[in-house]
């Protein structure tokens, strides 16, 4: 997933999207970051349904230890990005973190209320 240069319309990224993003989404020669909140979820959703068709969505066999790991092993590459300089890179592994949590709040989320456990926040 490298936004570098991407000007595309948002359901490239996300199906329910009906809003069109004509404006590239980062200018490579600067890293000059023109997402707006909406677009930066959208990435974010984007990244998840990359995953998913990756790594598939049994979220059952992976338990709050099998998430963390994950996740670390995601932060580990942003750190790996930072300590190389690649904002590119640094950008994409972020990403991939941010959705590394989403999917991770996806499990925990029906697990709280199925316990009847009001998610915080």
């Amino acid at each position: 997933m490298a936004l570098e240069g991407r000007g595309r319309d948002a359901t490239a990224a996300c199906g329910d999207c009906e809003r069109v993003m004509t404006e590239p989404l980062m200018d490579s020669s600067h890293l000059t970051y023109t997402l707006t909140l909406e677009q930066l979820c959208h990435e974010v959703i984007a990244e998840r349904k990359r995953q998913d068709a990756k790594w598939g969505r049994d979220f059952l066999t992976r338990n709050d230890d099998r998430w963390l790991a994950i996740l670390t092993e995601e932060v580990g590459e942003a750190a790996q990005a930072i300590l190389k300089g690649d904002e590119a890179n640094l950008l994409e592994e972020v990403m991939q973190c941010a959705a590394v949590c989403f999917a991770w709040l996806e499990l925990r989320v029906p697990m709280a209320d199925q316990e009847g456990e009001a998610p915080t926040g």
